[in-house]
């Protein structure tokens, strides 16, 4: 499966799609888009899910890895960021199709993904750290399970 870049309203992402009515929205750890993050979405894809991944650093795109940390502490404070995520979460819905949405998030990520789902009723979030657990399998859980 070939990946999308996508940028929109000052935004940008990574998707995988699907015609699956589930859709995941990954919010990735500080170290953004990369390797970890393809391999992610084409094993979301792979379970059936349409798979988004927001890039968190579309508007410094030349910034230095060992910059990225002090970037994401200091400039993309959550409410600022989250304003991000709710379009991508109605890009999904919308352009998507998507029903359920689960939202998925590594380190800063994950903590992004459950302050999203507090403040959003149409997704799901699970903090994820390590590879213990089957990502698919994960994911899968968060979107059956009934509310």
């Amino acid at each position: 499966m070939t990946l999308e870049t996508l940028a929109r309203d000052g935004t940008a992402a990574r998707l995988a799609r699907t015609a699956s009515k589930e859709a995941v929205l990954f919010i990735p750890s500080a170290q953004g888009l990369n390797g970890f993050v393809d391999d992610k979405l084409h094993e979301l894809a792979a379970a059936g899910f349409t798979a988004l991944a927001w890039d968190p650093f579309h508007s410094v795109p030349d910034l230095p890895a060992d910059q990225r940390s002090k970037h994401t502490d200091t400039v993309q404070q959550d409410p600022l960021v989250q304003k991000e995520h709710l379009r991508w979460l109605d890009f999904l819905q919308k352009d998507c199709g998507a029903e359920r949405i689960g939202v998925l998030g590594f380190c800063m990520g994950g903590r992004m993904a459950l302050t999203l789902a507090s403040a959003d009723a149409r997704v799901r979030s699970e903090e994820h750290t390590s590879e213990l657990q089957s990502l698919a399998y994960l994911v899968c859980r968060l979107l059956l399970e009934k509310k």
